[in-house]
C-alpha cells in the first residue's frame, strides 16, 4: 500500500461522518428526476423491453440502457455482447456482435425474454411519456463501423420523435465522428479515467465540438476535479462511480448534475439533499419514495 493510500484509509472513517452530516442538509430545490439503470432490474432482466416500461410505470422519470450491434449493423438493447450464459438455444457460444440481426431476433434470453431493437424499444417509451433517455454505446461495438452505428442510431431517435430527451453516451474516444455525422443528437461524452492531467484534453475536445454534457468514470477526482468541471459551463455533468469516494464533492456540483448508480439507501438520501438533478438507480422504486 502507497504511503498516500494508507493515508486517506486511515483518515477516511473520521471524514466520512463529516462529509455525511454536511450533506444531510435538506435540499430546497424540486426532486431529482429518476432515472432506472437499465429499467427494474430487481424485478425483470436488464435491458429487457419489460424492465424499461415497468420502471417507467412504477414513477421513474427516465431510463438508462446500454446498446451493441448485430453483425450487419443493427442496434439492439443489450449490455453484455457475451450473451451465452442466459440462452438455453443450445448454441455453445451466442455473441450479440457477431450474430445477424434476423438471429437477435429469433434468439430467447432469461427463459422467454428477448433482446429488443432500439427502434421498436424507443416506439415504445415514447409511448410512456419518460423526461429523460439515456443510450449508452457499448464500447464493445465493432470499431470502423461508427457511421452506420451513428445514422441507424439518429434514425431510431428521429423516428421515435425524442430529439428533445435522448442523450447518447460515447466514450471520449471515439466522439469525433458522432459530432460529425450526427448534429442534431444530444452526447454526452464519457471520460474513461480520472479528470486530472488526462482529463483535460477530453475537456478540450468538448469545447473543440462544442459538447455540452460531459461525464466521467472515476474513483477520486484530482486535478481538475469535481468541482472545477462544475466551473465549466457543461449543461450536464454526470458522474459513473464504481465506490462511495464522492461524498466529498457531492455539494460543490449543484445545479446540473447527473449520478450514476445509486442503490445505498442512505447515499440515496445524501445524493437527493446534495443537489443532483438527475439520480440513477437499480431501485427506482426506493428512490422515488426517499425524493418525494
Amino acid at each position: 500500500m502507497t504511503k498516500k493510500k494508507y493515508i486517506g484509509k486511515v483518515l477516511d472513517p473520521f471524514i466520512s461522518p463529516i462529509a455525511k452530516i454536511f450533506l444531510s442538509r435538506k435540499r430546497s430545490g424540486p426532486r431529482p428526476l429518476v432515472i432506472a439503470h437499465r429499467g427494474l432490474p430487481l424485478e425483470f432482466p436488464e435491458n429487457t423491453l419489460p424492465s424499461l416500461m415497468s420502471a417507467l410505470r412504477e414513477g421513474a422519470d427516465g431510463v438508462e440502457f446500454d446498446l451493441l450491434f448485430s453483425k450487419d449493423n443493427h442496434p439492439y438493447v443489450c449490455h453484455d455482447s457475451d450473451m451465452t450464459a442466459h440462452t438455453s438455444n443450445g448454441r455453445e457460444v451466442v455473441n450479440i456482435l457477431e450474430m445477424q440481426s434476423q438471429e437477435i431476433d429469433a434468439l430467447k434470453i432469461y427463459g422467454d425474454y428477448q433482446i429488443s431493437s432500439l427502434g421498436s424499444t424507443l416506439a415504445e417509451l415514447g409511448t410512456a411519456n419518460p423526461k429523460r433517455l439515456y443510450i449508452h454505446y457499448k464500447v464493445e461495438n465493432e470499431v470502423g463501423s461508427e457511421i452506420n452505428h451513428i445514422k441507424a442510431v439518429e434514425r431510431a431517435i428521429r423516428q421515435a420523435g425524442l430529439e428533445e430527451i435522448a442523450v447518447v453516451m460515447v466514450e471520449s474516444g471515439r466522439i469525433e465522428p458522432w459530432i460529425s455525422q450526427a448534429p442534431r443528437v444530444q452526447i454526452l461524452q464519457c471520460w474513461v479515467g480520472l479528470p486530472g492531467e488526462e482529463g483535460r484534453y477530453a475537456i478540450d475536445d468538448s469545447r473543440q465540438f462544442n459538447l455540452n454534457h460531459f461525464g466521467f468514470y472515476a474513483k477520486k477526482p484530482r486535478g481538475r476535479g469535481a468541482r472545477e468541471l462544475n466551473n465549466l459551463g457543461f449543461k450536464r455533468l454526470a458522474l459513473y462511480y464504481g465506490s462511495y469516494e464522492y461524498y466529498r464533492y457531492l455539494s460543490s456540483i449543484n445545479g446540473k448534475s447527473v449520478i450514476f448508480t445509486v442503490n445505498d439507501p442512505e447515499w440515496m438520501d445524501l445524493c437527493i439533499n446534495a443537489g443532483f438533478t438527475e439520480i440513477g438507480t437499480d431501485n427506482p422504486k426506493l428512490l422515488i419514495s426517499k425524493s418525494q
